[in-house]
């Protein structure tokens, strides 16, 4: 569906997914063991139909594909042009992906060629993610006490930022959330590792900066409010919500009075607060929770004036975590 409504195909589907790389990936219903997935272009015109255990959505002109149980990449003509080798697969980003093969993660090229291993001594790398501006989370396991870090990784995979249980999310516009122990507060640093914004902000601390600005909540008597700042760490809009989320096209999610709504980046109020639930806009819509005439939790499809575009029939549920 367009951000005004317009529904792009009748074909009903048992799978879908967001657009991505310029592509929005569907299943077809069908045999629960070889499936076949369609790859639709925004105009709803079909690029790419393939058959596979699993399929992952386009990133860099590549999608993950599950061959016999092992993963490769094919290209928007449907040709495995990475033969079906790893164990798990990611999305491509800045270049390159994460894979694995047994207990070894490594990022490859788009040729397939491995360029890079994660490394730490006596430690187990658990989990690498994609690159974002010139680094990569990367998670890793201590057997020893049995406990996760966060480290960042650069190109080369030097340690830009060593792992530890202070590291909160990946680098983003320059910045990484970091914990200070104690009192367990949160800031920003560079990466480098310096801290470029002083540990003052309580709450969840993973929300990265989008559109210059990132959800922060400040703790005082009152309790915890949540608000946004800049790069520079001065706030743009100041803490008085009891929620937030990060800003997509021009708005961002807020909690007031137990109901949410979105806010523009100077704090002004663009869609009144009346959801019992929202999340941030993707492509000029965004989903959102609210009540119907019988009192019935329902997902709802809403444009960037608040109009309904689409109604789900089926009884909504939200589980927070």
């Amino acid at each position: 569906m367009r951000d005004d409504g317009t529904i792009l195909t009748t074909t009903r589907y048992c799978g879908g997914s967001k657009l991505s790389d310029g592509l929005i990936q569907f299943e077809l219903c069908g045999s629960v063991s070889l499936k076949k997935f369609v790859y639709l272009t925004p105009e709803g015109d079909t690029l790419v139909m393939v058959d596979a255990l699993q399929a992952g959505p386009f990133s860099e002109g590549l999608a993950a594909i599950s061959e016999k149980g092992k993963w490769g990449y094919m290209n928007e003509r449907g040709e495995v042009i990475i033969p079906a080798r790893f164990d798990e697969a990611d999305e491509f980003r800045e270049g390159l992906a994460a894979v694995q093969v047994g207990d070894v993660w490594q990022y490859i090229d788009h040729g397939g060629r491995a360029v890079l291993t994660p490394h730490l001594a006596g430690k187990q790398i658990f989990k690498p993610y994609g690159f974002r501006s010139g680094s990569a989370l990367v998670i890793v396991f201590d057997k020893t006490d049995n406990t996760y870090f966060k480290g960042l990784i650069d190109r080369s995979g030097n340690w830009l930022i060593d792992p530890s249980a202070n590291l909160a999310g990946e680098l983003d516009h320059g910045l990484a959330p970091f914990w200070s122990t104690p009192p367990g507060l949160e800031g920003f640093v560079d990466r480098a590792g310096r801290m470029v914004i002083a540990p003052q902000f309580a709450g969840s601390a993973s929300l990265p900066f989008e559109e210059g600005l990132a959800a922060v909540f400040l703790a005082n008597a009152a309790g915890k409010k949540a608000g946004f700042i800049d790069e520079r760490g001065r706030w743009v809009v100041p803490p008085r919500f009891e929620d937030a989320y990060h800003f997509c096209g021009g708005l961002a999610p807020v909690k007031v009075g137990g109901k949410w709504g979105f806010i523009d980046p100077v704090g002004d109020v663009m869609i009144a607060p009346a959801y019992e639930g929202a999340e941030s806009f993707d492509g000029g819509i965004a989903i959102v929770y609210g009540k119907d005439e019988k009192g019935i939790l329902r997902q709802d499809l809403i444009n960037r004036k608040g109009a309904v575009l689409y109604r789900s029939s089926r009884k909504a549920e939200i589980i927070d975590f």
